[in-house]
Formats: C-alpha cells, structure tokens, sequence
C-alpha cells in the first residue's frame, strides 16, 4: 500500500482515537503556557512603558536635573534595546516549543492509528 492511501486511511476513519482534548493538552503544558503568556505580557510592558519614558524625557527637556533625566533615559534606552533583542525572542520560543509538542503528540497518535 503507497503512502497516500495510508494517510487517506487514517484521516477517513471512523474509529475512536485516543487522542486528547484541548482541556486535556491545557492540563499537560499549562506551565510551559503560563511561562508564555508572562513573557509577552513582560515584553509588551516593558516596550511600551519604556518608549513612554523616551517620549516624556524628550518632551520635557529642562535644565533642572539633567543629570538624573540622563540616568532615566539611558535606563530606558537600554531596557528598549533589550526588550527588541533578547525578550521577544524568549516568549516566541516557548510559545513555539509548547506548539511543536502538541503537533508532534499529533502525528505520534496518527501514526499508531495506521
């Protein structure tokens, strides 16, 4: 039997699978989820509150306390570059890593059926 007619097989029949619910996948990687949602949850805060910062120092310029409005924008500025490099890169693997496992857990339960 060629590999389409395998694979035709298995995605017509009608026979009860073992395959888990969402609820069930939920149960198995919600802390890898969790780790997920707090990760782009940090990383939309942290851009946009950062980029706030920016706009504010620029916007308020005064010559009181220039030394510390440096200090806090530097800060900002490398809390931004951070944010865009490293951060976002995280959140998406993990996102990504708990994706592929479910996709793999997938293709393992279709080819038992066969």
């Amino acid at each position: 039997m060629n590999t389409f007619t395998e694979e035709t097989d298995v995605w017509n029949s009608t026979e009860t699978t073992s395959s888990s619910s969402s609820s069930e996948e939920w149960e198995e990687n919600w802390p890898e989820r969790i780790t997920g949602i707090v990760q782009w949850i940090l990383f939309a805060v942290g851009t946009v509150g950062n980029l706030v910062v920016l706009v504010v120092l620029a916007w308020r310029r005064s010559r009181q306390q220039v030394g510390t409005q440096m200090f806090v924008g530097s800060l900002a500025l490398a809390d931004v570059g951070l944010m865009l490099s490293s951060t976002w890169v995280e959140a998406y693997d993990s996102v990504a890593q708990s994706n592929h496992r479910q996709l793999v857990q997938r293709d393992m339960i279709a080819t038992e059926i066969s």
